[in-house]
């Protein structure tokens, strides 16, 4: 029996604390935010996403059911961590959104995609969305559903790269429902103004699209300078999740299942 110390409450982290205390161990579960679930809480707050919704209540149920002491509204430091005396560490801090370095992005107008998802409310009719993975194509299409007027800017020549061709195909049916979307493909944003983003196309022409609010859907990067503060403290210490590399809810719930066992 040991004392497992998971910094992150996210799926990997979640997923290794009820593994982990299913093997008889002590699960410390550190939490910066004050509620589990890190990105899920943003993916369970759109539409069209129930299963995710359902596998939030069900990891925060489980843990419920546990004698996991959990501490929320704390941000883990290595001078904590070590105070707490853990035999074991699993660092699934996730991942932060990229911000490109564009002329202009610091703009109030413009917005990270989760900001975007939890609050609604602060957008304009005009709504530019700089990204066209899977998750800025399901903040498009949530928000043509609402009547906003959306443009979706793509550096490759396809949707959804980052998904399945089944998905890819599925939401181009649905965006051809939606005649107040509109797709720019092989297109890279050059600089950011006021009332304009101003963009390249694929034959190099500089062209501007009139926008209200600006979204940053450009994908997630890990936090590996966080994450190496944490090793040191004791010999079994491993970093799973997105904090190490971007990936899927499946990857990471697999992630906290397989580390918790290796314990």
């Amino acid at each position: 029996k040991k004392h497992v110390v998971i910094i992150g409450a996210g799926p990997a982290g979640l997923k290794a604390a009820i593994t982990a205390s299913d093997r008889g161990h002590d699960v410390t579960l550190i939490e910066k935010s004050n509620s589990l679930g890190g990105l899920l809480k943003v993916i369970a707050s759109e539409k069209h996403k129930e299963e995710v919704q359902r596998l939030l209540t069900y990891y925060r149920t489980q843990i419920e059911k546990r004698s996991i002491r959990v501490l929320l509204n704390t941000e883990a430091t290595p001078k904590m961590v070590k105070e707490l005396n853990p035999d074991s560490i699993l660092i699934a801090m996730g991942a932060k959104e990229r911000i490109l370095p564009i002329p202009g992005i610091d703009n109030e107008k413009v917005v990270l995609a989760t900001k975007a998802i939890l609050n609604p409310e602060m957008l304009g009719q005009k709504v530019a969305i700089l990204g066209g993975g899977s998750i800025g194509c399901e903040i498009a299409l949530e928000l043509a559903e609402d009547g906003k007027d959306v443009s979706v800017i793509e550096v490759t020549d396809v949707l959804a790269a980052n998904a399945n061709s089944l998905y890819r195909e599925a939401l181009r049916q649905k965006f051809l429902l939606h005649d107040n979307i509109r797709s720019l493909l092989s297109c890279s944003c050059t600089k950011i103004e006021d009332v304009n983003i101003w963009y390249k196309d694929k034959d190099g022409n500089q062209l501007s699209l009139p926008y209200d609010t600006l979204i940053l859907s450009t994908g997630l990067v890990p936090q590996i300078d966080l994450v190496e503060q944490f090793y040191g403290i004791c010999r079994d210490t491993v970093a799973i999740g997105d904090c190490i590399r971007p990936s899927s809810i499946m990857n990471a719930n697999y992630e906290g299942f397989v580390n918790a066992l290796n314990i």
